[in-house]
């Protein structure tokens, strides 16, 4: 299993007015988690949104989800991928332990 938060530029406001992002949400939910920002959040002008996730699987596997970003009416969607891997390495033998 791995524990992984990552950060990128979302979304960037090149307008000429503050925009207003409405929430930000996982969907389907469980392995990826929004870790920042919460709520509702204003972006000036020439400012990019940056945005957090942490990737959290609790299997060995990968994973797909979407991070829907909304903005009035409008949904924006950013895809999310994850691979899910041992964080410990396991071994195995074949010849017998002896015990002193």
């Amino acid at each position: 299993r791995t524990d992984t938060t990552v950060c990128f530029a979302a979304i960037r406001n090149d307008g000429k007015d503050t925009t207003t992002i409405d929430s930000l949400v996982v969907v389907p939910t469980g392995s990826f988690f929004i870790v920042s920002p919460t709520g509702r959040v204003r972006v000036a002008p020439d400012s990019t949104l940056l945005v957090c996730v942490r990737f959290n699987p609790g299997l060995r596997q990968d994973f797909n989800a979407a991070a829907e970003l909304h903005i009035s009416d409008r949904s924006y969607a950013i895809s999310l991928t994850g691979s899910g891997i041992r964080r410990y390495v396991l071994t195995t033998t074949q010849k017998a332990c002896d015990t002193v």
